[in-house]
């Protein structure tokens, strides 16, 4: 039988192949699901976890998330009012806070089909639910009461509004994008960013009416205000100790390594410089005095302006922003336009090619940057140099890679054949979802490369994996799987790069799912460092808390290192944080008096430390995180080694109990020696 088209130009799967696709769906589903529900309420808090229960019980205690020392707690906003009836009504802080996580799981999966089939038919839709229905990722997130799951189901829906509001101009789409990405602010800080990408119906439309900008530049002051707001610190007094200095403010983005100022100290590189500018300028000129579109030229002209400034990074994000928005169109590449454009850039960056290679003090611009010999070293001055902003490398490539380097190779080779095929192709209804969601996640992650940050994690562009694997199936559709004419053909093509997708990516693991509730999988003993971070890592925090509360009398001290164990102890009279620690300054409260959290006194010297431990009335107990634990360094496990109770699951949590006898063996200024401040 041959192949049928549906009303939007897509191959549509006719007979037993539309029930076979339908009903391989919900096995997916349902497979997904009994993975995500098995055991969820099971296991400790995990330390973000534990931040947004706590603020969940400020919320039912205070109506709003405030701290009981001043300032609120606004991250993931949104997930935090979903989890208070939950935890109001008696669920447990583990279970209330991942039924509404994997509840957006599942929110997650309508808003893939309905896009699958937007962008390439029923087929990719139906594929894509599996995938991530399936996906360890997906299933882990969904297990994990963080902001990152909802963050990623408010993505998707908003795409799909974003894709009607190009596509129909329809006053009630635009409104859906607007709320959806108001939502995404406060469930994300990330999502400021989905303002920005309000005004791609404008950017696509070829006259683009007044009042959309207006309203969607007043939502991107609101956003921007409101995330300026460090809501921490409102409130209450000085959070910092008068003998700390903690820098907090300063501008939240990475500025540009310009390398310009640096051709001062070169005068020969100065005089091509002004040679170069002196030939775009004369380009400008000639450019916009060249027939054809007006947005043609101006994006001509901000291509330019980026190459001038040796941001070759930003040329090639807003040169595929141009082609797929069709501002350039490539099939008029032969235009002057298009040849002084190409002629111009390319100058810019031989020039700036040679400057980098050839010279050094640029080196001092990128802090810590310091090359060695060889093509290697040759290679990472180029990149470095001219294509490190937006910082894409470390923000997410090199974090996919590291993690996850055979999904990221393949989906990410998938993805761009599906926009190379989205921009050259003729059939503009057929590729237009396609080129929204593109240009939708282009901006995003550009701006997630800009953006100043502690960390750099997988968890912060998890929200893009739903549309990487909805773009590479797109792929497989349109470049193999419409060269079948027959329905079979196109389901045995399909069905193969579906198997090869979860066969040969780290995404899938059928003994993972199995065990998806096993002591190995939960603590993320079976995995190496990297990867149990991008799952995130688990301890057992209540196992050792109910060790200290069955042993601890009225007159012993209990001090701890890490946040979550407090949920589970009887009592927290001290938390230790160095004030040389980047989570400090999150931590600290009421001049350092207070930790922000649980309340307790706040040690922040490790002099502090040892002077409670000393002076203390009875024992203390002492629970660290192993084998490091921040600034509790090595000394002080070998000075109690005697003193050490209990080890917990793979060594992780380590309890020590330093009674009067133990702590007239210690001496001071032996620990201070090798404990510096």
């Amino acid at each position: 039988m041959r192949a049928r088209y549906d009303e939007g130009g897509w191959l549509a799967p006719v007979g037993g192949l539309r029930w076979a696709l339908i009903l391989g769906m919900w096995l997916a589903v349902a497979v997904g699901a009994y993975a995500r529900f098995l055991g969820l309420g099971l296991w400790p808090l995990a330390i973000d976890e534990y931040f947004v229960l706590e603020s969940v019980g400020n919320i039912i205690q205070h109506g709003i998330p405030a701290y009981s020392c001043g300032g609120y707690y606004l991250r993931g906003l949104t997930l935090q009012y979903l989890i208070a009836p939950l935890y109001a009504a008696g669920l447990s802080a583990e279970l209330s806070g991942r039924l509404v996580t994997v509840a957006c799981s599942f929110a997650v999966l309508p808003a893939v089909y309905f896009l699958g089939k937007r962008m390439s038919g029923l087929a990719v839709a139906c594929m894509a639910v599996a995938l991530l229905s399936l996906s360890l990722w997906e299933i882990e997130f969904a297990r994990f009461a963080r902001m990152y799951m909802p963050f990623q189901a408010v993505f998707v829906w908003y795409l799909l509004a974003l894709e009607r509001a190009v596509t129909t101009g329809r006053r009630l789409d635009y409104i859906g994008m607007w709320v959806l990405s108001g939502i995404g602010v406060v469930t994300w800080e990330g999502g400021l960013f989905l303002l920005l990408v309000n005004f791609v119906p404008g950017l696509m439309g070829r006259r683009p009416a007044i009042a959309p900008l207006l309203v969607s530049a007043g939502l991107l002051v609101l956003g921007y205000l409101y995330s300026a707001v460090n809501f921490r610190f409102l409130g209450g007094p000085p959070p910092f100790p008068s003998d700390v200095t903690i820098t907090t403010g300063g501008s939240p983005f990475l500025l540009p390594p310009l390398l310009a100022p640096t051709l001062l100290g070169h005068p020969l590189w100065l005089f091509g410089a002004l040679a170069v500018v002196m030939f775009a300028i004369w380009a400008l000129v000639r450019l916009w005095g060249a027939p054809g579109d007006a947005r043609e030229r101006f994006a001509w002209a901000v291509l330019i302006a980026l190459a001038l400034g040796n941001l070759f990074g930003c040329v090639l994000i807003a040169l595929v922003l141009a082609l797929l928005t069709r501002w350039i169109d490539i099939r008029h590449f032969e235009r002057r336009t298009a040849r002084l454009g190409l002629l111009l850039v390319a100058a810019c960056f031989v020039f700036w090619l040679a400057y980098v290679s050839m010279t050094t003090e640029w080196y001092r611009l990128i802090p810590g940057f310091r090359p060695g010999s060889g093509l290697g070293s040759e290679l990472s001055k180029v990149l470095v140099g001219l294509f490190k902003y937006p910082n894409i490398f470390d923000s997410m490539l090199f974090q996919w890679l590291g993690t996850i380097p055979v999904l990221t190779g393949l989906l990410g080779a998938l993805a761009a054949l599906a926009g190379l095929w989205a921009i050259i192709t003729t059939d503009e209804r057929r590729s237009v979802s396609i080129r929204v969601a593109i240009v939708a996640c282009l901006i995003m992650v550009a701006m997630v490369g800009v953006v100043e940050t502690k960390y750099t994690k997988t968890r912060y562009t998890f929200f893009l994996l739903p549309v990487f694997y909805l773009l590479a199936l797109t792929a497989i559709h349109e470049m193999f799987v419409r060269r079948w004419r027959s329905y079979w053909q196109q389901g045995l093509t399909m069905g193969v790069a579906v198997v090869a997708i979860m066969g040969l990516t780290e995404d899938f693991g059928w003994a993972h799912l199995r065990h998806i509730d096993s002591v190995e999988q939960n603590y993320r003993l079976a995995y190496e460092p990297q990867l149990a971070l991008h799952y995130y890592p688990r301890y057992d925090y209540r196992t050792a808390a109910a060790y200290v509360n069955l042993r601890t009398k009225p007159e012993d001290v209990v001090i701890i290192t890490r946040l979550p164990i407090d949920y589970y102890l009887a009592r927290t009279d001290y938390v230790y944080r160095n004030y040389r620690e980047l989570e400090f300054a999150s931590v600290s409260c009421d001049r350092g008096q207070r930790e922000r959290w649980t309340g307790s006194r706040l040690l922040y010297r490790s002099d502090d430390l040892f002077r409670v431990i000393d002076q203390a009335p009875g024992a203390v107990w002492l629970i660290i995180r192993t084998p490091r634990d921040g600034f509790v360094i090595d000394a002080l496990r070998e000075k109690y080694a005697v003193n050490r109770l209990y080890s917990g699951l793979a060594d992780r949590i380590t309890v020590f109990k330093i009674d009067g006898v133990s702590r007239g063996h210690c001496r001071r200024a032996s620990y201070r020696s090798a404990n510096p401040e």
